[in-house]
Parts: structure tokens; sequence; C-alpha cells
């Protein structure tokens, strides 16, 4: 089937399985721009020294800055490593997070990110397993992320945005990666793209969607409610136990789950094997 043709209730293909996606998958969606104007260097007559097996060092506007880039660095060392969506993201924990739980670093941090040449950029797939702790303790319940206007486009797409949010409210504007909202208990708005396994076991509160998402929404849902006001891919539902669905544009396939309903634009319930 060519790109940009759904059908409201295709034909379920084979299970994919238990397999969660691996790094580095091709999402559905076009790597992104993201954020606000990148901050300047400091100096631009800085020399840039060689790789260092991390990332090519560029001089940070603030020394608050430098210090939560040197955290991400540890993280994206780590994260590197992790080529299935495990439990292996549960191992990192970010030191000190209250120290960078500032809402205008947390805007600097993003903003700065494309300065930065990885060696290793998967571990952007992981990213919001690293920002969601400092999102979290935040005193805002409501958090707005500006991810669509930067001038350079990210290595990969920001993944896990709005993991485990408790009871936050993440406001996004822009397209993100994969796994957005996994085991989200809190409510992620989200103006642009998802890509692959959106929503994926979430256990509650609301996930809504004005743009298109790739496959498996809604994966391993516990409950609450995605609202997908775009089209999706194949696999809606898949392997879900609870919660609800709203699709109010097409979808390719539904896939075998063991509870839940999922709703099309008409309001009418999609069955699937």
């Amino acid at each position: 089937m060519e790109q940009g043709e759904y059908q409201n209730q295709g034909s379920p293909e084979q299970n994919k399985g238990e397999r969660i996606n691996p790094s580095g998958r091709g999402s559905q969606i076009k790597p992104f721009i993201a954020g606000a104007q990148p901050i300047e260097v400091v100096d631009e007559t800085t020399e840039i020294p060689e790789e260092t097996g991390k990332r090519k060092i560029v001089p940070a506007t603030s020394s608050e800055l430098e210090a939560i880039m040197g955290e991400f660095d540890k993280f994206m060392e780590k994260a590197a490593g992790w080529k299935l969506l495990t439990d292996y993201h549960k191992s990192y924990k970010i030191e000190n997070a209250g120290n960078y739980a500032k809402y205008w670093l947390i805007q600097d941090f993003i903003a700065f990110l494309p300065q930065y040449e990885y060696v290793d950029p998967d571990g952007f797939n992981f990213f919001g397993v690293f920002l969601n702790p400092l999102i979290k303790k935040l005193p805002e319940r409501k958090v707005e992320l500006k991810l669509k206007d930067l001038n350079t486009a990210l290595p990969r797409p920001l993944g896990y945005l709005g993991y485990d949010l408790g009871w936050k409210i993440l406001d996004i504007e822009g397209d993100v990666g994969d796994n957005l909202g996994y085991e989200n208990s809190g409510r992620i708005i989200l103006n642009g793209n998802a890509g692959d396994y959106a929503g994926i076991g979430m256990k509650g509160g609301l996930i809504e969607i004005s743009g298109n998402v790739g496959d498996s929404l809604g994966h391993m849902m516990e409950d609450g409610e995605i609202i997908l006001n775009g089209h999706a891919g194949d696999y809606v539902g898949n392997l879900m136990s609870n919660g609800i669905i709203r699709i109010n544009g097409g979808h390719k396939s539904v896939s075998r789950r063991k509870g839940g309903s999922i709703y099309d634009k008409n309001g009418k319930i999609v069955f699937g094997r």
C-alpha cells in the first residue's frame, strides 16, 4: 500500500508478537526540525577538539547548561548500547536531577542539542528517559516543549517523550519519535506526528495527537485513552488489555488484543483478530 493510503477497517496482518521495536528502526515520519533557535556558541573562534568517543565538544553558553550536557553525555554513552526497547532503559538514573529541573534550562538544553555531533546518535531514541526525571521535578504541572522551529535537524527523532509522566501535562509542538507516552498516566498533547508504538504500555490518562502515527498504536495499553486525529499504520491496539483508542483519520489494520475498545471517526467499534 502506498504511503498515505488508509482503510477504515483493514484486514489484520500477522501479529508482530512480543518483540519491541529495535533502536534505529525507520519511523513513519521524516526526521524533524525541532525547538527554538539554537543558542549561539560563546566563542566562535574556539577550536573544536577531535571526537572523544561521546561527542565533539562545543562550549555551552553557561555553566548550568554545560553541567546538564555532561550528564547527557553519560546517558548517551550508556543508551547507545541499548539495542532492544526492554527494561534496559530503566537502568539509568540521572544524578541530582533536581539541580537541572528548571524550565528555562530544559528549553535551552533541547535547543542546544543540534550543536553537538554525537558519534553514536542512537541514544536519541531514548531521549525521554533522560528528560522525564527533570520534567517530573518541575513545580509546574503543565510543561510545554517547543520542538519544531530549530534550523538544524537532530540526527534522530526524540523517542520516549512523556515516559512515565505521572500527574504532569506535557504539551509538545513538533514531531517526535517512537514510544511516545510509554507507561503514561498523565496527559500528553502532541501537535505533530509520532513514530511507532505511541501509547505503549499506557497505564491511564490521555494522549491526544493532532497528526499521524506509525505502527502499533496503543501496543500493550493497560488503561487510559488515546485520541488520534490523523492516520495510523498497522497493528493498532496490538496486545492491549484495556483502555480506549479513537481514530479520527484512517488506519491500515488492527491487531489481536485482550480487551479495550477501538473506535473509528464515526464512533463505531473497530474489530480485529
